[in-house]
């Protein structure tokens, strides 16, 4: 097998297959995840689920598996962990306060999430906020042109409003 299995993985899967033989279990199984380079040189990734059956007295060992093609999920995935990575920097790195909530509905639910010059400039800690939403922030004039906002906001797809927050002191 070490023909087609990246030479990166060989090991793994070697040991893999070693723990499969070696462990004292009647019936054994593992998931293993490596490369693979085909004919035409590309690699590719996949998942092997590999079950094994001790021999006993009325039965000779016998062992069984799937192998998946995994590439493009693995693809995605690392494009994700890219996307997700490039939006913490910009996120975290703001000069402006950031918050990042959930909508329940049509209506504003907690923050998930909110940067450091967010609790900075409101005096809260990160823990605090992520208990509150923008209902609790917002100075109570503004609650109505809040509930506004987010229905121009489901109407246009977009919305840009200005507002004043509650800060500890306040």
């Amino acid at each position: 097998f070490t023909k087609f299995i990246h030479p990166d993985d060989v090991q793994h899967i070697s040991d893999g297959l070693n723990r499969s033989l070696k462990t004292k279990e009647s019936a054994f199984g593992t998931e293993l995840e490596h490369r693979i380079i085909r004919g035409d040189g590309k690699t590719r990734h996949m998942v092997v689920r590999i079950r094994t059956i001790k021999s006993t007295e009325n039965h000779d060992a016998f062992a069984y598996g799937t192998i998946q093609d995994v590439t493009e999920s693995k693809k995605i995935e690392d494009e994700l962990k890219e996307s997700e990575e490039k939006f913490r920097k910009i996120f975290y790195n703001a000069n402006d306060a950031m918050f990042l909530y959930k909508l329940e509905g049509k209506d504003f639910g907690n923050f998930l999430e909110v940067n450091d010059l967010a609790c900075e400039s409101l005096g809260y800690t990160r823990e605090e906020l992520i208990c509150m939403g923008p209902r609790d922030i917002n100075h109570p004039d503004n609650i109505s042109r809040l509930t506004l906002n987010l229905e121009n906001f489901f109407k246009e797809q977009k919305t840009n409003f200005e507002t004043s927050h509650l800060t500890t002191g306040s």
